[in-house]
C-alpha cells in the first residue's frame, strides 16, 4: 500500500469520494478554505492544492514578501498567469467632515491620548456610522457594535505603521524591483492588472490580499484612497504640478500606472517572444480612473509605454479605467487628440477591449459635464473597429453618446463578437435614450435573426435609484436580450435614458456581500 493509499484510508470521509469529485468540489473553494482543508489530514494536503494562478503587489511589504516568495519557488512560479498590482495608498491624514475641530467633537471613543485630532475624528465617523445618515459620508450601513474594536490608540499606532511601511517602500522603490523580478520569473504570465480598487468598499474587499487578509478585525481607520475619486475633480495635464503652494507632478496621484507600464514595456522590449498578451487598469464600476490627460499628447513617457504594450505580437485584452475630470473645460481634448486612437490603432491582434470612465450618469452640469453637443464624441474616432478583426467582446461604460453613433459602430463589429457590455450610457438629448437605443439594436443589426449560439451576450448595468449603499447597481442583461432577440417587452420606459419598466432588472452587488473580518 502506498503512502497516498494509506493516507486516503486513515482521512475518514474523505477517503469514500473518488479523487476526481474531490478535486472539483475543491476547485470551487477560496484559497482561504483550502488552507484549513489541507490541514485537517495528510491525504488533503496531496489532493486539495493551492490555486496559485495570480499574485498581488502593493506598496506594503507583506505583499512584497509573498509575491517574491511565490516567484522564487521553482514550483509556485510556474503556476502564475496574472499579477495584481494594488495601488491604492495611505495617507499621512485624511479630511474629517468637519472643518474645525473642537473638544468633545469625536463623542466617548475612550481613551484618546497620542491620537492627533483629524485621527479621532475620522475613528469617530467610522465608530458611530450607523447612528448617521451613512451614504452622506461614503460610508456603508455596518453595525459596529457587534464587532470588537481596536481602541482609538491602538487603531493609530498600527495606521501610523502602515504609512510608514508604505512610504519606506514607495522611497526605496521595493515595489518596482519586485515587479522587474516578478515579470523575468512568471514565465506563464499572461496578464497584468493595475486596481486603485482592491480594498473595494467598507467590509467588502475585491481582492484578499495577503495585506488584507492581515489587517486586525476591528481596526477603525480610513481605507487606503487609491486615485482622487470625485467624477467633478479638475484633472491637471499629465506633465503638471498640482495646485496649491506645494505643487507636485500631477502624475504622482496615479504612481502605480507609470511604474508597471514602464516595466512591463521594458520587460517586452527586453523579451519580445513573452506571452504577457494582456494588460487591465480596472476601478470595477467605481468613480475612478487614471488621468485621461495622459493621451493628451504623444510625447508622455507612460504614453509610449502603453503604446509598447499594446503594439507587443498577439496583444489581444485591454482594460482601460479613465478619470475625465475637467474634460469638458478642455474641449475633451484627451478624447479628441487621436492619441488613444492612436494607441489602440497598434493592437491589430486584440479580442477584447474595455473603457470605462467617471463621467456621471445623468450629467452634471458643474464643470460643464452633462448631455450636451458640445461633450459629444463619435466612437469611431476612439475605436478602431475596423482592424479588430478578432474582437469577441467590446465593453463601454459611462460616456456620452447619440443612439444612431452606437447603432452604427455596433453594425460594423466583426462577426467574432461574443459579448457586448453598454453599462451606464448618457445619451445626448434628442438623440435617444436606451429604450430607443435597443429598438434599434433589435431592428437594424440582424443579430435577432442569427442562431443562438451566434448572438453576442448583451450585458446592460444601469444605476440603482433606489440603493440604500453604494455599490448597489441594477443588470438589465437578462431582459435586454429577450427583447432584442426573443419577444420580450422593452425594459426601459419614458424619455429618461435609464428609467426602467416596473419589474425589470435584478439588484447587483460590485463587491459582493458584506464580509465580516475584513476591513
Amino acid at each position: 500500500m502506498t503512502s497516498f493509499d494509506q493516507n486516503r484510508k486513515l482521512s475518514g470521509s474523505f477517503g469514500y469520494l473518488p479523487v476526481e469529485i474531490l478535486k472539483e468540489v475543491v476547485s470551487f473553494l477560496p484559497n482561504l478554505d483550502i488552507k484549513s482543508l489541507r490541514q485537517t489530514c495528510s491525504y488533503m494536503k496531496e489532493v486539495a492544492h493551492l490555486r496559485l494562478d495570480r499574485v498581488f503587489l502593493s506598496t506594503n511589504p507583506l505583499d512584497i514578501e509573498v509575491f517574491k516568495a511565490i516567484a522564487d519557488h521553482d514550483v509556485f512560479q510556474l503556476k502564475v498567469k496574472e499579477i495584481i498590482y494594488d495601488d491604492a495608498r495611505h495617507s499621512s491624514r485624511y479630511p474629517t467632515f468637519h472643518d474645525v475641530y473642537m473638544e468633545g467633537d469625536e463623542g466617548d471613543i475612550g481613551d484618546v491620548t497620542g491620537v492627533p485630532d483629524w485621527f479621532r475624528m475620522v475613528y469617530s465617523e467610522h465608530t458611530f456610522v450607523n447612528y448617521m445618515e451613512p451614504e452622506d459620508f461614503g460610508l456603508e450601513e455596518v453595525d459596529f457594535a457587534t464587532i470588537p474594536r481596536c481602541t482609538p490608540i491602538e487603531s493609530y499606532q498600527l495606521y501610523e505603521k502602515m504609512y510608514k511601511q508604505q512610504r519606506d517602500v514607495i522611497a526605496s522603490n521595493r515595489d518596482a524591483e519586485a515587479l522587474k523580478y516578478g515579470l523575468t520569473r512568471f514565465s506563464n504570465l499572461k496578464k497584468v492588472t493595475l486596481t486603485p480598487a482592491a480594498y473595494g468598499l467598507q467590509k467588502r474587499p475585491l481582492y484578499h490580499t495577503p495585506n488584507i487578509r492581515s489587517i486586525p478585525e476591528g481596526l477603525v481607520c480610513p481605507k487606503p484612497q487609491g486615485w482622487p475619486e470625485s467624477p467633478h475633480y479638475y484633472l491637471g495635464p499629465w506633465d503638471g504640478l498640482s495646485a496649491g503652494d506645494f505643487g507636485y507632478p500631477v502624475k504622482q496621484e496615479w504612481r502605480g500606472f507609470s511604474l508597471v507600464t514602464k516595466h512591463i514595456a521594458e520587460h517586452l522590449r527586453e523579451t519580445p517572444t513573452s506571452n504577457l498578451t494582456e494588460f487591465g487598469v480596472d476601478s470595477h464600476q467605481l468613480w475612478l480612473g487614471v488621468n485621461c490627460r495622459v493621451f493628451d499628447k504623444p510625447n508622455h513617457e507612460e504614453y509610449q509605454d502603453l503604446v509598447t504594450i499594446l503594439s507587443h505580437p498577439g496583444f489581444k485584452s485591454l482594460t482601460l479605467s479613465l478619470s475625465c475630470g475637467g474634460q469638458a473645460r478642455e474641449n475633451w481634448v484627451s478624447f479628441r487628440s487621436g492619441c488613444l486612437h492612436d494607441a489602440l490603432s497598434k493592437a491589430p491582434d486584440l479580442q477584447c477591449i474595455s473603457l470605462y470612465t467617471s463621467i456621471p450618469v445623468g450629467g452634471s452640469s458643474f464643470l460643464g459635464i452633462g448631455p450636451t453637443e458640445h461633450n459629444y464624441i463619435p466612437l469611431r474616432t476612439i475605436f478602431p473597429v475596423n482592424k479588430w478583426l478578432k474582437l469577441r467582446h467590446f465593453s463601454l461604460s459611462r460616456f456620452f453618446v447619440k443612439r444612431n453613433d452606437v447603432i452604427e459602430f455596433l453594425f460594423a463589429l466583426p462577426s467574432t463578437l461574443e459579448s457586448l457590455e453598454l453599462s451606464h450610457l448618457v445619451f445626448i438629448p434628442v438623440d435617444g435614450n436606451y429604450r430607443d437605443l435597443l429598438q434599434g439594436m433589435r431592428a437594424k443589426l440582424g443579430w435577432r435573426e442569427r442562431p443562438a449560439r451566434d448572438q453576442p451576450k448583451l450585458i446592460v448595468l444601469v444605476e440603482n435609484r433606489e440603493a440604500s449603499r453604494r455599490g448597489l447597481v441594477t443588470d438589465v442583461s437578462q431582459d435586454v436580450m429577450d427583447f432584442v432577440y426573443r419577444d420580450g417587452p422593452n425594459p426601459f420606459s419614458g424619455n429618461s435614458e435609464e428609467r426602467l419598466a416596473p419589474g425589470k432588472g435584478v439588484p447587483w452587488e460590485v463587491f459582493g456581500p458584506i464580509q465580516y473580518g475584513y476591513w
